[in-house]
């Protein structure tokens, strides 16, 4: 064998893997002569086919992996490493048993050797001490700690990242939102489906949200529905949030108002107060017959507004301008009369209406600007005006294409906007039709969640805020 074939065999002979056994044979120079008695030169020269480092030679120590070398090396003696161990943990149990049966006085040679002992000894294993011998201060100390990991953990899987709800597409169910509590919502960086919700996350139950502006008979004779506004809820229960409070029912065609007589039924009922008034569509038929209706339904206790009424110069209104501003002002002057809030509707006739609201409205006096989809220009005269001016959004703001109103809402101060469906139009975005095929007042919590995200502010402060001003403007 040459001198580079020795030289490997001795390099294979000194990283070899050994077991406690041979170890000991070795130290003890008992056993049958093998490669561990003789010198490297001889070995090299006489290794025989057991001790060579093939295959047959080695078996399964060839694989370093611990299961095969605790096949090979035998699990029944334990390694050098196990027995040191279990010495430090029968001598660590010593010395606490120790010192738990003998009293300690208050020498200071005493007290020297016990710290002395401390500091030199290391602390006893947790893994490798029973139960059984821990001291009740040992016990303590592993129950304290067991807890503090606990808390830990609980406290890092609470700290989740919330998605951006109203970014998701219409693919979602019932309750395509989410809220979180102290921080605001955070935006989503892609569009997705995400997974169905069949219930509503609970907000603070102190705090609810009242729908200001829906029309409940429109909304049942679109549906073909009739019973009463709670069996209603339990039908469409799903999508009908723990914060739904209630909701400000307008009445807006006298005709039909007083043919139908379902508001005197709406009424009756707990969360369903009451607007009447007349349309600008409906401003041709405006008479002393349904003046007097609209009046005797004022009269009622839970009658908190008067309207809509207003402008209208849209392709959608054929009534001559002129006749809408006589029926405005008409129903401007008995609305101030009688002291209550204004419920006022304008499309594309700001201008005509700021000038007879100057005319005929005190400039304190509470009004609804309701469902404002234009932009912050246009609203901005108004609410320097009338400093008890409150704008009405709806689910208008979900859709990205709403420009205009999106950037109004971001303008406009928190404490002058209030909440409104307008039900049964504006289904909110995030609502697929199978859930239900138009709008109604429990899907305000839509509109509320996309005001916190265009004003940045809290799900909960928007909440209590735009709550608030409900109860500035109608007293409910």
């Amino acid at each position: 064998m040459d001198s580079s074939k020795k030289k490997l065999a001795f390099k294979w002979l000194q990283t070899a893997i050994t077991s406690p056994r041979n170890l000991q044979e070795r130290d003890s120079g008992l056993g049958t002569s093998s490669r561990w008695n003789k010198s490297p030169i001889e070995d090299s020269n006489t290794l025989t086919p057991s001790d060579s480092p093939g295959p047959d030679g080695l078996g399964a120590l060839s694989l370093d992996t611990p299961k095969r070398k605790a096949g090979v090396l035998s699990e029944s003696e334990p390694s050098l490493g196990k027995v040191k161990l279990r010495k430090l943990s029968r001598k660590n149990s010593e010395h606490f048993i120790t010192s738990k049966e003998k009293p300690m006085d208050n020498s200071s040679k005493q007290l020297e050797s016990t710290e002395s002992h401390e500091v030199s000894s290391p602390p006893p294993h947790s893994l490798l001490m029973r139960k059984k011998e821990r001291t009740p201060k040992e016990g303590s100390k592993a129950i304290y700690r067991k807890a503090a990991i606990g808390s830990t953990r609980a406290r890092g899987s609470a700290t989740t990242t919330t998605r951006r709800q109203s970014d998701v597409g219409a693919s979602m169910h019932y309750s395509p939102f989410s809220f979180t509590h102290g921080a605001t919502p955070k935006r989503r960086l892609s569009l997705g489906a995400e997974p169905m919700r069949t219930s509503y996350p609970s907000l603070n139950n102190q705090v609810g949200f009242i729908d200001t502006h829906c029309h409940i008979d429109m909304l049942y004779g679109k549906l073909g529905f009739s019973g009463t506004f709670h069996s209603f809820q339990n039908r469409y229960k799903t999508s009908f949030p723990p914060e739904f409070q209630g909701c400000i029912a307008n009445f807006c065609n006298p005709r039909v108002m007083v043919k139908e007589a379902l508001w005197k039924g709406l009424l009756s009922e707990d969360k369903v107060w009451g607007a009447f008034g007349c349309h600008p569509h409906f401003a041709n038929d405006y008479s002393s017959v349904q003046e007097r209706d609209i009046l005797m339904a004022m009269r009622h206790p839970k009658a908190v507004a008067f309207g809509e009424i207003g402008l209208d110069y849209s392709h959608k209104n054929s009534t001559n301008h002129c006749k809408q501003k006589e029926v405005f002002e008409r129903q401007l002057r008995l609305a101030v009369d009688m002291q209550k809030p204004l419920v006022i509707h304008c499309r594309d006739a700001d201008d005509d209406l700021l000038e007879i609201m100057k005319k005929c409205v005190p400039r304190d006096y509470k009004i609804h600007r309701h469902c404002f989809t234009n932009s912050y220009r246009v609203i901005e005269p108004f609410l320097t005006e009338f400093p008890n001016l409150y704008v009405g959004f709806t689910a208008l703001i979900t859709y990205f294409k709403a420009t205009e109103a999106r950037d109004a809402v971001r303008q406009i101060p928190l404490n002058r906007i209030v909440l409104e469906t307008d039900a049964p139009y504006f289904l909110p975005r995030q609502v697929r039709k199978d859930v239900c095929r138009f709008s109604h007042p429990g899907m305000g919590i839509h509109t509320l969640q996309e005001l916190s995200l265009l004003k940045g502010e809290d799900m909960d402060a928007v909440l209590y805020t735009v709550r608030n001003n409900t109860t500035e403007l109608y007293s409910v």
